[in-house]
């Protein structure tokens, strides 16, 4: 039978009837014939077209999870460029935080840390099943591969003075130089930040016009260095750097402004 699960999921279903107001959709993996065909002058012919019509969804509900699991790696793979984006999506459930629906095949996790301290008084009634909420995408590597995101939303810029080593920010990137590439710090005062070549992957990097980032592209960032004198802010972008703050959740200072 159908449960709370449903409420705000996009779902497979097949038009059985149209009527001046009313759409049918059934939602069985073996659709019911016509609305159990309330016209009884069909043929034969119908039955038998309908019939296989029945067996075509039938095979196709057995592929359906495999499918399914198909598109949460591709999708889950499209967010990877995204983190520190603004995201949104439909309540599923609260327990132990939040889990969020961002589209059929994908689910993401908002932890108690990363909701603002106002709407924990009364969850249950802040997070309806199937409400829209917004927040940001923090990680898609979070534990056992788990989306995560955060429904906290900076609003104080940092200014140089502000930076330190080991904060983390989402970048964009501004411009690539054979030596590095410059990103733009979100939630900074208009700060900008260089990224050495040695410092994008824990691969090396021969050239770095082609190394696969391209302006424009949000990137996860760690501060490695803050020269003070020459006011110059030095990041890496290296999956290492950021493995146990995945395993940890950390925040990350973001804003998409």
């Amino acid at each position: 039978g159908i449960n709370a699960e449903y409420g705000g999921q996009i779902v497979k279903g097949k038009v059985v009837e149209i009527s001046e107001d009313k759409v049918y959709v059934s939602l069985r993996s073996t659709p019911v014939k016509a609305h159990k065909k309330k016209q009884e002058g069909k043929k034969d012919d119908d039955d038998e077209e309908d019939e296989d019509e029945d067996e075509e969804e039938e095979e196709e509900g057995h592929q359906s999870k495999d499918i399914g699991w198909c598109r949460d790696i591709q999708e889950k793979e499209k967010l990877n460029d995204q983190v520190g984006v603004k995201i949104g999506g439909y309540v599923k459930s609260f327990k132990d935080g939040l889990n969020v629906i961002l589209s059929r095949h994908l689910t993401a996790f908002v932890s108690k840390e990363n909701i603002p301290s106002s709407s924990l008084t009364n969850p249950e009634k802040k997070f309806k099943l199937g409400k829209s909420v917004k927040g940001k995408l923090i990680s898609t590597e979070g534990e056992e591969g788990q989306v995560q995101m955060s429904l906290k939303l900076e609003t104080k810029l940092k200014r140089f003075e502000d930076i330190a080593v080991g904060d983390v920010f989402v970048g964009k990137v501004r411009k690539l130089e054979k030596f590095g590439i410059f990103l733009d710090l979100k939630n900074t005062d208009k700060l900008v930040a260089l990224c050495h070549k040695s410092e994008i992957s824990n691969k090396f990097i021969k050239d770095v016009l082609n190394c696969g980032i391209e302006v424009g592209r949000h990137v996860k960032t760690k501060v490695l260095k803050v020269d003070k004198e020459a006011k110059r802010i030095y990041v890496g972008l290296k999956k290492s750097y950021f493995t146990d703050e995945n395993k940890n959740n950390t925040n990350i200072t973001t804003n998409t402004k």
